[in-house]
């Protein structure tokens, strides 16, 4: 039979020891004495106290009733409530013998509402006494009697439009700055966004319906920098590319609604998006730079900039469809297209202000007067690009190198073979499988993941490409039930995104500098004019001090 040691201990005539939850004993159990140790000789017992007596051992059952908020015991023992510090007021019991082997139901409304657990420890008399029950409160759902408390420290909260420099300056190749100097203002950058109003230009010869390419308004840009008190914080080189493959894999389905303005469009090519020529949209900041996504706090005391630079080419941010019998492949069509021109008549940075009521006020104010650091942790997304994969099935690319606090944690792989810009059949700027079968990462000497994938897109294999894709938002934001963007079919289609997850490493191992490798294989050779990319997500910590305006 099992066997169970118990350890006694006490400083007078009574020892006890507590367990919870209770040690189930069976009827047939025995209990004895294996040792016992005091600190004063044996003679000094008192006489009657050297003996061990059998209490008899008591339950009780206790359970509600949700009609009418009252208590139900049921015992094998009588309980005296008259006692002093019962827990009859608790249960709703007046002070009486509740008799033994019979139901009782409370006289009043328990004072405990919800309770999940109930942690019971009882001490019992001859005469079966209740002195005391201990209830242990895990989680209390409800408490009328508690204190209110204000829950809505802040006073007043709105959106606050800032203008670029020069509002003249949104052609091809400018710098669009657009700057905060109100330092006094608390302002939340991650629910921030661009907002932006255009028109689409195009010869009369020209008979091809245009509308915006998927992640259009994005591409509009070359690239991205966002600054805190003229410090960068975050730049994004060719954020359509970056944004797209960093959200085809980390948004939902019912992300694609809240993205339309951002012209967001899997399938449909933004067809409404354009009406007579015009069109308005808004980029989330938190759809280009990691730091919007993952910093979700106020900022305090500090100027803030946004610097947009516009790319050269508007190409890549369209979409054309031919008419019924054109042709989109003669000179004279690519020609007329080179003269497509997107034109920015409004570019403004909306991003939200907060005030507060006077206690949180106050509380800002110690923070600044305390002159101390303000740490803002996210994750940097880094692009690196090989313009041109040279036509052979196998590559090695030495993708950067890095220091080690900039380790890479994840790292997202694809291939564009009609490369935004490029004037070619169909003017798809979706991206390639390159008829792939493995991909390697290696940090310095660590291999990721450990098997190869030895899969074949033309085979119509890729089980784990599309795993590893599934299982990017279950490591990256925690979603133990993630919804991937796109359906097993669709990435093959719109893809393949080679998700490599290397957020488990050796960070003890002090290097140096860190080496990134990625080795690709393939069944065929490359096609011509494919450039492959890889975006690195590492870690970052940015600081800044809200008392002198100054950036570590």
């Amino acid at each position: 039979m099992p066997s169970q040691t118990l350890s006694l201990s006490g400083n007078s005539s009574e020892l006890e020891c507590h367990f919870f939850p209770p040690i189930e004993v069976g009827d047939k159990s025995e209990i004895g004495l294996l040792s016992m140790q005091t600190y004063n000789s044996i003679p000094n017992v008192e006489t009657g106290c050297d003996t061990l007596h059998d209490i008899g051992v008591n339950f009780f059952n206790l359970s509600t009733n949700s009609s009418t908020l009252k208590c139900t015991m049921h015992c094998n023992s009588d309980i005296d409530l008259n006692v002093e510090d019962s827990i009859a007021p608790l249960l709703g019991f007046d002070k009486r013998i509740l008799l033994r082997n019979h139901r009782h139901e409370s006289d009043r409304v328990v004072k405990i509402m919800n309770v999940n657990t109930i942690k019971v420890e009882s001490v019992t008399a001859d005469r079966h006494t209740l002195q005391y029950i201990t209830a242990a409160v895990h989680k209390q759902v409800n408490n009328v009697g508690g204190a209110y408390v204000n829950e809505s420290p802040i006073r007043e909260m709105f959106v606050h439009s800032f203008l670029p420099f020069s509002t003249c300056a949104l052609n091809n190749g400018d710098e669009i700055r657009i700057a905060i100097q109100n330092r006094d203002a608390h302002t939340l950058p991650s629910d921030s966004f661009i907002y932006i109003e255009g028109k689409i230009t195009k010869p009369d010869e020209l008979k091809t319906e245009i509308s915006l390419a998927h992640n259009g308004l994005t591409n509009l840009f070359n690239e991205m920098k966002y600054e805190i008190n003229s410090t960068e914080v975050q730049r994004v080189k060719k954020p359509g590319i970056t944004s797209a493959m960093k959200g085809y894999c980390s948004y939902s389905p019912a992300d694609a609604n809240i993205l339309q303005n951002a012209a967001w469009d899997i399938t449909g090519h933004n067809a409404n998006f354009i009406k007579d020529g015009s069109f308005s949209g808004c980029i989330p900041l938190k759809h280009v730079f990691g730091f919007c996504e993952d910093y979700k706090r106020i900022l305090v005391n500090c100027s803030q900039q946004l610097i947009l630079n516009r790319s050269m080419s508007d190409l890549s941010s369209l979409h054309f469809t031919s008419v019924v019998g054109g042709d989109m492949n003669t000179e004279t069509v690519k020609a007329l297209v080179k003269k497509v021109k997107v034109q920015l008549t409004r570019v403004l940075w909306k991003i939200p202000v907060i005030k507060v009521d006077d206690r949180e006020r106050l509380k800002l104010l110690k923070i600044v007067d305390s002159k101390k650091n303000i740490n803002c942790a996210f994750r940097n997304w880094e692009l690196c690009e090989y313009p041109n994969l040279p036509q052979t099935s196998k590559h090695s690319w030495m993708v950067k190198t890095c220091s080690q606090v900039e380790r890479p944690r994840c790292i997202i792989i694809a291939f564009l073979t009609n490369s935004p810009g490029t004037v070619s059949d169909g003017y798809n700027v979706d991206y390639d499988t390159c008829s792939l079968t493995n991909v390697k990462a290696y940090i310095n000497s660590v291999e990721y993941p450990y098997e190869d994938f030895n899969e074949s897109f033309d085979k119509n294999l890729f089980t784990m490409f599309y795993q590893n894709y599934a299982d990017f938002q279950k490591h990256y934001y925690e979603r133990f039930n993630a919804q991937p963007c796109l359906t097993r079919e669709k990435y093959k289609e719109l893809g393949p995104f080679i998700c490599i997850d290397c957020s488990r490493q050796n960070d003890d191992a002090k290097t140096s500098s860190i080496d990134l490798r990625v080795e690709i294989e393939a069944a065929n050779n490359f096609p011509a004019n494919t450039a492959a990319y890889c975006l690195i997500i590492h870690d970052r910590i940015v600081q800044y001090n809200p008392f002198t305006g100054e950036n570590m």
